[in-house]
């Protein structure tokens, strides 16, 4: 992959995560805030990359794992809401958010059926993915932000014109091929060294707490990705590699058409602007579950191929042969 194929492969990842993180959570974005909200979406999102080629994840439970990673980052070094309410915010919105919405619904899930599935199914898939949408924003009428909250009229254009940055960057990163995606030592060193700087004369002031946290969440995750690492194969990103039909593409405006009808309709109707505590009770302790069981399945899974890769450590009575 030449450079500025690397570097358009890196600002679409970050398009996607900021998506997913970002205008999804709020359903706006100043024009002028988007520049460097991208970069910052885009080093994390780096960040991120590299943990799935480095463990080469090839299963959606480290996938978990490097979503954890990306959601501690985005939580915990750009801003401090990791250390807000401990242990809750662990989970909200690291977890609960950034690992199982942005990664496993809009990195993974979505382009998924985009790449190989049929045009109705990225329908269902994105149509779900919009009515979420829709329903999400109504939190804002009751929220702190009223200056903020959206109205339908508003929500069209930005649903529009957001879905098809993002659409596009679903497309340039299976366009870019990720199966050649590699992290050059001196990159790695440079996007790690300004999140390091920015830690410290940032978030560390901010919330001091994190100088122990933080290190301890990386080596949560890192030790079991170690460990589950695999001698050779190719991670997911693989999966993301080749050229797209035009029909799922375009089926993909299933999304943005189904977050304005339900906005909407739910605006309309006036539906009890509630829908942030349902998510949150739900996706709260769902993502301290997931963690537990992404942590407990890399684990097992590396076990578990040394059992296979190695027949001296069998039980007897698992040998493919008869004791003499």
């Amino acid at each position: 992959m030449k450079r500025y194929q690397k570097v358009l492969f890196i600002l679409a990842n970050g398009y996607i995560l900021l998506f997913f993180s970002e205008m999804m959570f709020w359903g706006h974005m100043a024009l002028k805030d988007l520049p460097m909200t991208l970069l910052a979406y885009s080093m994390i999102g780096f960040v991120f990359l590299t943990a799935v080629t480095h463990f080469r994840i090839q299963d959606k439970w480290g996938l978990f794992l490097a979503g954890a990673l990306f959601g501690w980052l985005a939580e915990g070094v750009l801003v401090q809401t990791t250390y807000e309410g401990l242990p809750l915010s662990l989970s909200l919105t690291g977890l609960s958010w950034h690992a199982l919405l942005t990664i496993w619904l809009g990195w993974y899930w979505l382009p998924t059926a985009i790449r190989q599935g049929s045009a109705w199914q990225v329908v269902q898939r994105a149509g779900a993915t919009g009515v979420l949408f829709g329903l999400w924003l109504l939190m804002w009428q009751v929220e702190i932000h009223p200056s903020q909250t959206p109205t339908p009229g508003t929500f069209v254009w930005f649903a529009l014109l957001s879905s098809a940055g993002l659409g596009f960057s679903y497309w340039l990163m299976h366009r870019l091929d990720g199966a050649r995606f590699q992290v050059g030592k001196w990159e790695f060193t440079a996007v790690t060294g300004l999140l390091l700087l920015y830690f410290a004369i940032q978030t560390v002031p901010a919330a001091p707490v994190a100088l122990v946290v933080l290190p301890l969440l990386l080596l949560l995750l890192m030790v079991p990705l170690q460990k589950a690492r695999p001698e050779d194969g190719r991670s997911l990103l693989t999966e993301i590699a080749g050229p797209l039909a035009l029909k799922n593409l375009l089926a993909f405006a299933a999304l943005p058409t189904s977050a304005i009808v339900t906005f909407s309709v739910a605006t309309w109707l006036q539906i009890p602007p509630y829908s942030h505590y349902v998510l949150y009770a739900i996706t709260g302790p769902l993502g301290f579950i997931l963690l537990g069981m992404a942590i407990f399945k890399q684990w097992r899974r590396k076990s578990r191929e040394t059992v296979v890769t190695n027949p001296a450590i069998l039980p007897v009575n698992s040998l493919p042969f008869e004791q003499q």
